[in-house]
C-alpha cells in the first residue's frame, strides 16, 4: 500500500505553479521500480518519501493499482481525480454486467444477482475457482449453484463442503436446502472414528458437509481419497480457505492430498498479511507449483533479527498474474445490483417452560394495568416479557436453544 500526502518541498524535476504530491511507502524494492518508471520523480531522504506531480497520477495508478493507494490529503483536484476514476469504474461494471446471461442454460431456485451469474459462469468456465467476493455478495449461493450445475451435466456424482469454521456447518446445510433441491448431510459425530463411518456410508446426499479441523485425521483423508479416486467426490468448495493457509499445519497438509477434478476456496480475504500465506491456497488451486522456501525467495523481502522475517513483497505483478488466473473478487460499491439490506423474519417457538412463564407474567400486568399510571416508567413492564423470550428467567441458562 502506498500514501500519498501534501508536498511542499520543490524539488528540480517539478515547476513552482505545478501541483505534486509525496508519495510513502515501507521500503520494497518493487515499489521502488515502479516509481522510478514515472518519467517526473524525485526521492527526498529527509522525509523517505518520492515527490512526483499530478500529471503523473495516471501511470501511478497504472503501475500500483487503485486498489493499493491511500489518499492522505484533503486536495480538490486529486479527491476530484480519485471521484472521476471511481464513476469510470462503475460504468466499466454496469457494462460487464448488463444482459449478463448463463453460459448454460440452467434453472436457479432463487433468481441470482448479475454478479452472481457472472460468478456461476466463472466457475463453469474454469475447474479451479478462488471467489474472493466481500461478505455479503452471496459467495455461498453461487458455489451450490455451480455445484449443481456440474451434477446436472454428469461431471460430479458428490460435492464436499469444507466449512473453515466448525459452527458454519448448519448455516450451509440450510444454504444447501435454500439454493437447491439437492440432499445434503452434515458429518458431525463428535468421535472421530464415529465421524469416519459416517463419511464411509455417506448415502445418496449429493452434498456433504464437514468442518476443516477433520482434514487433521488421517482416517478422515484416507476415506476422502478413496472417493476421489473413485470418482465418487468430484468437487470440493472450501469455505474460508484462508483457515487452510498454514502449509505445515495438519488440516493445510491435510487439504493438499484432495485433489478433486473441480475445487473451489470461498474467501472475503484473498491476501493475508504475509504473502507466504497465499502458497498453500494457489498450490491446491493448481497455480503454484513452487515447494514453500522457492515461493517465499520468490515473493517475500526478508529482514528483521537473522533475516527470518517477511518485511515486504516483490515480484508483485507475477504473483497477481497467478492470482488472477483463478480468482474473482468483487466488492459491494462495485456490485450496483444490491439492495441496502435484505431482511428476514424467523420465527422461534418458545419451550413449554418460557411460555407457561410468559403467561404468568403477561397477567400479572394485566391484573395491575391500574398501578402501571403510577410507574415513572411503565415500559419496564414489557421489558420483563422480552426477557423471558431472550431466556433471561430461564433455570438452566440464559441460551436461546433453537
Amino acid at each position: 500500500m502506498i500514501r500519498l500526502l501534501r508536498n511542499e518541498v520543490q524539488v528540480p524535476v517539478i515547476d513552482q505553479e505545478e501541483k505534486s504530491l509525496q508519495v510513502k511507502f515501507d521500503y520494497n524494492p518493487e515499489y521502488v521500480r515502479k516509481v522510478k518508471n514515472l518519467a517526473r520523480r524525485w526521492y527526498l531522504p529527509d522525509h523517505k518519501a518520492w515527490v512526483v506531480p499530478l500529471a503523473e497520477i495516471d501511470s501511478l495508478i497504472e503501475e500500483f493499482g487503485e486498489d493499493n493507494i491511500k489518499v492522505e490529503l484533503e486536495d480538490e483536484d486529486v479527491n476530484n481525480y480519485f471521484k472521476d476514476q471511481g464513476e469510470k469504474k462503475e460504468v466499466k461494471i454496469k457494462e460487464r454486467l448488463r444482459n449478463i446471461k448463463p453460459v448454460i442454460d440452467f434453472e436457479f431456485k432463487l433468481k441470482p444477482y448479475p454478479h452472481q451469474i457472472e460468478g456461476f459462469n466463472a466457475g463453469l468456465e474454469k475447474e479451479n475457482l478462488l471467489l474472493a467476493d466481500e461478505q455479503g455478495l452471496g459467495k455461498t449461493k453461487q458455489s451450490i449453484d455451480i455445484a449443481v450445475a456440474r451434477k446436472d451435466r454428469g461431471e460430479v456424482e458428490k460435492c464436499l463442503i469444507i466449512c473453515g469454521i466448525n459452527s458454519v456447518k448448519y448455516n450451509w446445510e440450510k444454504g444447501v436446502k435454500l439454493h437447491s433441491e439437492e440432499d445434503v448431510v452434515v458429518f458431525d459425530a463428535p468421535a472421530i472414528v464415529d465421524r469416519n463411518e459416517n463419511l464411509k456410508n455417506w448415502g445418496k446426499e449429493f452434498f456433504g458437509i464437514i468442518n476443516i479441523e477433520s482434514l487433521r485425521k488421517d482416517e478422515i483423508i484416507e476415506t476422502l481419497k478413496d472417493y476421489i479416486s473413485s470418482d465418487i467426490i468430484g468437487m470440493i468448495i472450501v469455505d474460508e480457505i484462508h483457515k487452510a493457509k498454514g502449509g505445515n499445519t495438519a488440516q493445510g497438509k491435510g487439504l493438499r492430498k484432495l485433489n478433486p477434478k473441480y475445487k473451489i476456496g470461498l474467501t472475503g480475504t484473498p491476501i493475508m498479511n504475509d504473502v507466504t500465506d497465499l502458497w498453500n491456497i494457489l498450490g491446491w488451486l493448481e497455480v503454484e507449483k513452487m515447494n514453500f522456501w522457492q515461493f517465499r525467495n520468490t515473493y517475500c523481502i526478508m529482514g528483521g533479527y537473522g533475516g527470518y522475517q517477511v518485511v515486504g513483497r516483490k515480484n508483485e505483478s507475477d504473483l497477481n498474474r497467478k492470482l488472477n488466473k483463478v480468482m474473482l473478487r468483487r466488492k459491494k460499491d462495485e456490485v450496483l445490483d444490491l439492495p441496502d439490506k435484505i431482511k428476514q423474519i424467523e420465527y422461534v417457538e418458545m419451550s413449554k417452560k418460557q411460555s407457561s412463564l410468559y403467561k404468568k407474567i403477561r397477567w400479572n400486568i394485566i391484573d395491575n394495568i391500574e398501578e402501571l399510571e403510577d410507574i415513572p416508567n411503565p415500559l419496564t413492564a414489557l421489558l420483563r416479557l422480552r426477557q423471558c423470550t431472550s431466556g433471561v428467567f430461564n433455570d438452566r441458562d440464559a441460551k436461546l436453544m433453537r
